[in-house]
Formats: C-alpha cells, structure tokens, sequence
C-alpha cells in the first residue's frame, strides 16, 4: 500500500489546504503530516521510507535532504531547479521533473510503479553517485586545489 509522509512545516493555511484537498480527493488516511522534525531523527525517518520526493520550487544551491535520502538508499524525485540536477540525473540515478509541474511528477512517480526493477537500479546508482562524489577526502581534496589555486593566483 502507498503512504505518503510530508515533512516540513510552512504556513498553517498551506498546511490546511493540503489537508482539505486529501479529503476531497478520499487520501487523507494515506498521509501523514509530520510537520518539522529535528535532524536526530531523519534517519530513521528516511529508513522507513522509499522514495523521496523533493518539489522544491527554490532554487537550493544542493539541497542536503536529496543527498542523504540518496545516501540511504531512496529513490529520489527531484525538481530541476537550484543545485539538484547537479547530482541528480534523470533516470540514472533519480528522476528529476520541472518545477510546478504536477502532471510530470505524477508519471515520474508511476514509472516507479510500472517497473518494480526501476527503484532498486536508481537507488544502488544514487548511493554510489553520493559515495563517489560526496566524500570527506574528495572535498578536502577540492578545497586543497582550490586554496593552491587562489594562493597560486595571488
């Protein structure tokens, strides 16, 4: 069975909205609403899930929650926006729709329901793509480059 989780907290009049349209639409028992939840507990938040679905409309540098739900092992649906398609490619390693575009995300999520081999091949990829690139030797080995290079320049 799908449930769905959203975390996060935002306007309560947001938050009622979201609410009203899940009873309308008779999914209100599929979701649960968490609202903000402390750092410590994302793990364990993050292992009870599958997918993680980023519909941020911002433009984040990188988001961190992309990272670590990669990390874990999740499925992650993002938007094209800020820093995410930086380390997020469609269909390699997650899927990635445009911003606001609702219609997109919704066969982006199904694709991950008509191919039950899909998830599993993106999340091992998505894992591998935050161990190859997001390791504390590979960025003190970018910093170092970057301090010879600014150092070198002066």
């Amino acid at each position: 069975a799908l449930k769905l989780t959203i975390l996060g907290s935002g306007a309560p009049a947001y938050e009622a909205y979201l609410r009203q349209q899940a009873q309308e639409l008779g999914v209100i028992d599929l979701i649960e609403f968490r609202g903000f939840v402390p750092r410590e507990q994302m793990p364990a938040i993050l292992a009870a899930h599958d997918v993680l679905v980023f519909p941020s409309i911002w433009a984040e540098p990188l988001a961190r929650m992309v990272q670590e739900a990669m990390a874990c092992g999740l499925v992650v649906i993002g938007t094209d926006t800020g820093g995410t398609p930086e380390i997020l490619y469609d269909g390699e390693n997650g899927l990635v729709f445009p911003a606001d575009d609702a219609q997109t995300l919704a066969a982006k999520m199904n694709l991950l329901l008509q191919d039950r081999s899909l998830p599993l091949t993106l999340a091992q990829a998505a894992r591998r793509t935050v161990e190859a690139r997001f390791t504390l030797e590979r960025m003190v080995d970018e910093l170092e480059a970057y301090f010879a290079q600014v150092i070198g320049a002066s």
